[in-house]
């Protein structure tokens, strides 16, 4: 890309024609050069980091699209896609999902991190940073259903 405006165009299309075959992630990824010769440190971070959030808080910044009201609408555990871009949702649930399987998430996502510490926190997740729910889970209060194997 030789400009700026070229490479907001090209972030703008992305974010407004998801598709699960070339995800926003890549899209950075393939440009980090041009950003960070075109973009201030900021939006750098913002779209290295943030997925699309990041993403749209750059695209607002810059005048190319209007400010952007996030749907709250609770996500439903029968989802098994992401409702913006379409891609398999990442369901992170304690005593289901194993360390294989977050090794393996975090693998597809590159994520070091999350891959070194086997461990992520309990919540849905699109690959792409589109979706994340974090979930909060208390432990059951009712002595009756309290086991001495939840004490540990």
């Amino acid at each position: 890309m030789e400009s700026k405006i070229e490479l907001l165009d090209s972030l703008q299309y992305i974010v407004e024609n998801p598709t699960p075959e070339r995800p926003l992630r890549d899209w950075v990824g393939e440009n980090l050069t041009n950003i960070e010769a075109f973009l201030d440190r900021r939006d750098y971070l913002k779209l290295k980091r943030r997925g699309l959030i990041g993403a749209l808080s750059v695209l607002e910044r810059h005048g190319k699209i209007e400010p952007t009201e996030f749907e709250s609408t609770p996500i439903d555990y029968s989802e098994k896609h992401c409702r913006y871009c379409g891609n398999d949702l990442f369901w992170v649930l304690p005593g289901k999902t194993s360390r294989d399987d977050i090794i393996e998430y975090a693998q597809r996502i590159g994520d070091e991190q999350i891959a070194a510490d086997a461990w992520i926190h309990p919540g849905v997740y699109c690959p792409n940073g589109c979706t994340f729910v974090l979930f909060n889970i208390a432990r059951n209060s009712d002595p009756e259903t309290t086991s001495s194997e939840n004490d540990g």
